[in-house]
């Protein structure tokens, strides 16, 4: 039987070690595990973070396979969209906490728009009128 694969997404915020045990536990039972880290996060902080449809067309590369796709918050949004765009390669589609559509993206919309020292300076936060 060929090991099962999955692609873990981090949420805004995060990076690749929130889901270290996850990647290890399912390691152990032989599933092929991927989590990358995504541009302007983790060990890649110092690249441009990109839109949502440069991070989607990224993501895709790791669907050579059918996969399982895991998103966590603004991950969960990612993988909607990626889940969209190649569905004949996802086995199935979780989401963790995360948006069920770009209209629902509260802060990882307002974090997209910003520029990275707009927000290292001030984060997501909302004008409460």
């Amino acid at each position: 039987m060929t090991p099962a694969r999955i692609l873990l997404i981090h949420g805004l915020g995060e990076s690749a070690l929130c889901f270290l045990g996850l990647k290890d536990a399912l390691s152990l039972r032989g599933w092929e595990v991927f989590v990358p880290e995504l541009p302007g996060y983790g060990q890649r902080r110092n690249h441009p973070p990109g839109s949502f449809d440069t991070l989607v067309t990224e993501l895709a590369s790791y669907l050579t396979a059918p996969t399982v796709v895991l998103g966590h918050s603004m991950g969960g949004v990612l993988g909607t969209i990626l889940c969209v765009r190649h569905q004949k390669h996802v086995l199935a589609f979780l989401n963790v906490e995360g948006n069920l559509s770009l209209d629902d993206c509260s802060f990882s919309s307002i974090a997209e728009r910003q520029t990275e020292i707009e927000f290292l300076k001030q984060g997501c936060l909302l004008t409460i009128p």
